[in-house]
C-alpha cells in the first residue's frame, strides 16, 4: 500500500474542495428549479381541477337544456297536433252549416 503524503494530501484536500464548491453551485439552484417546477405543476393540477370542475358543471347544465329543449319539443308538437285536429272540427262545423 502506497503511503499519502503530506503534498499529496492538501493536493486532495484542495481537490475536494473544488468539488464541493461546484456542486454545491450545481445542486442547490437544480434544487431550488425543482421547487419552483414543483409548486407550478401544483397550480397547474389546481387549474386544471378547477377547470375540470366547470367543465362538468357546464356540461351538466348543457345536459339540463338539452332536456327543456326536448321537452318544449315534446309540447310544441302536442299542441301542433290538438291545433290541427280543433281546425278540422271547425272546418267540418262549417261545412255542415252551410
Amino acid at each position: 500500500m502506497e503511503r499519502i503524503t503530506t503534498g499529496d494530501r492538501r493536493g486532495w484536500d484542495l481537490w475536494l474542495k473544488a468539488a464541493s464548491l461546484v456542486c454545491t453551485g450545481v445542486v442547490l439552484p437544480g434544487a431550488g428549479w425543482a421547487v419552483s417546477v414543483h409548486q407550478q405543476l401544483g397550480d397547474m393540477d389546481g387549474r386544471i381541477r378547477l377547470l375540470s370542475a366547470q367543465i362538468e358543471s357546464d356540461r351538466n347544465g348543457v345536459s339540463s337544456l338539452l332536456l327543456e329543449v326536448r321537452e318544449l319539443r315534446r309540447e310544441l308538437s302536442a299542441m301542433k297536433t290538438e291545433l290541427v285536429q280543433r281546425i278540422t272540427r271547425v272546418e267540418t262545423q262549417l261545412e255542415r252549416a252551410k
